[in-house]
This record gives C-alpha cells, structure tokens and sequence, in this order.
C-alpha cells in the first residue's frame, strides 16, 4: 500500500517550449503548496510559484530553498534573482504551472 502511495507521490514534470528552441521543465505543485502560495503576500506569490514548480529533467527545483532561509526569505531573494526575466517569459512558467496543477473539480468528477 505505502508503495502505491509514493508512487501517486511522486512528482512529474512537463516540458515548457519557450519559443526560440528553448524547453524548461515545470512541475505541479502539491496541495500544500498551493495553501502556502494562496497564504502569502501576493508581490511574493510569483517569485514563489516559479521557484516550487521550476524543476530541470531530473525533476530537482532549479532555484533551491538555501538553509536557514524561511520561505518568504526565499521568495524575496527570487524575486531578485528573477527582476530581468521578460514579463511574457515570467507569465508562460506562471500559467504553465498553474496549468499542470489544477485538479478537477469534485462537482466535475462527482458527475463522472
């Protein structure tokens, strides 16, 4: 049973085709983090989504959490790390991430 479960657990990752031939890897964020994202202060909320769901092909974050660093210390830092990011590029790995982690709603899969 704890088998089945890791496995269910156990993060994938989808390719993202940023136009000129270059592909990045975003994952879904699990429920958890979702509450964390929808907690926080929303001028923080972007940096924090791309830093959870940007994974490379080995499904590792690409920008990590440093210790002792507190989550919102980390959202912070990525901000600044990501201020130079094009607005179109940093909008395509927000809503691919969205994207991947959205769950059906339970009306939906209750009429099913």
């Amino acid at each position: 049973m704890a088998g089945i479960l890791d496995k269910c657990k156990k993060r994938r990752c989808y390719p993202v085709d940023l136009g000129d031939g270059d592909k990045i890897f975003v994952r879904a964020l699990t429920n958890d983090e979702i509450d964390r994202v929808q907690a926080i202060d929303t001028d923080i909320a972007i940096p924090l989504i791309i830093g959870l769901g940007l994974v490379d092909e080995s499904r590792s974050q690409v920008l990590p959490l440093v210790s002792p660093e507190t989550e919102n210390e980390w959202a912070i830092r990525l901000r600044t790390e990501l201020k130079d990011m094009p607005a179109d590029t940093t909008n395509q790995l927000v809503e691919s991430i969205r994207r991947v982690s959205r769950a059906q709603p339970v009306e939906e899969i209750a009429k099913n």
